[in-house]
């Protein structure tokens, strides 16, 4: 049997600091780190950090032994922040382009145990955020020219991808496999430095799935 995740459901999420800290549209549902409420307060510049999940995972106790996630890139910004009091922040790169380039990685936890690791596979390797930052002097760092190198190589190799096939990389799934049989505690852990919207989670061969009450402190 598989049983469909409610991804709009806050009771299946952990991490979140408080309510609403779910964007919905109709694609999905996107964790966020601050309150929606007060979304139009923070700079245009932040928002990026805003919409990154770091810390939030999908909790709950399943039986199920495949877990099926698919998501999408979330580059058109927050569906509750229709009102903006600043002017619009300007990118290095376009929102559009970071599935082509940005890796994003999704952990599984099993009864508090690393499981498995997948992430997405864009069709520009070793370019990650990661690695458009990463230094190579030895600090103190003064000298951030190779940013700007770096940004100029990843820039040269989008432009070799045709626009029109960028939208083939804007959506993916996940699965995680051969899951110990039993019921069993899972923990999904969603990319901390990536915007995604979850569309769905399905968990096969699972005859029952229950939200985790989890009263402990969240540190923040």
């Amino acid at each position: 049997m598989t049983r469909t995740v409610d991804l709009t459901n806050p009771s299946f999420y952990q991490g979140l600091l408080s309510e609403p800290c779910l964007d919905i549209n109709a694609d999905g549902a996107l964790p966020v780190r601050f309150p929606l409420a007060n979304a139009n307060l923070a700079h245009p510049e932040l928002m990026e950090q805003l919409m990154q999940p770091s810390g939030v995972s999908l909790s709950f106790n399943t039986d199920a032994r495949v877990c099926r996630l698919r998501y999408r890139w979330a580059t058109e910004g927050l569906a509750s922040c229709s009102k903006r009091d600043f002017p619009p922040a300007g990118h290095l790169m376009p929102p559009a382009t970071k599935p082509l380039w940005d890796v994003a990685s999704f952990d599984l936890l099993v009864d508090g145990v690393l499981f498995d690791r997948q992430t997405n596979d864009p069709p520009i390797k070793g370019q990650s955020g990661d690695d458009l930052f990463m230094p190579t002097m030895q600090k103190p760092i003064n000298d951030f020219s190779y940013v700007f190198q770096n940004y100029g190589a990843l820039h040269e190799k989008i432009k070799a991808i045709p626009e029109e096939k960028w939208g083939h990389y804007a959506a993916g799934e996940i699965v995680f496999k051969q899951l110990p049989a039993g019921y069993k505690r899972l923990d999904l852990y969603l990319p901390e430095k990536s915007s995604l919207r979850l569309c769905s989670l399905n968990l096969e061969g699972a005859a029952g799935i229950n939200a985790i009450n989890d009263s402990r402190p969240l540190l923040v």
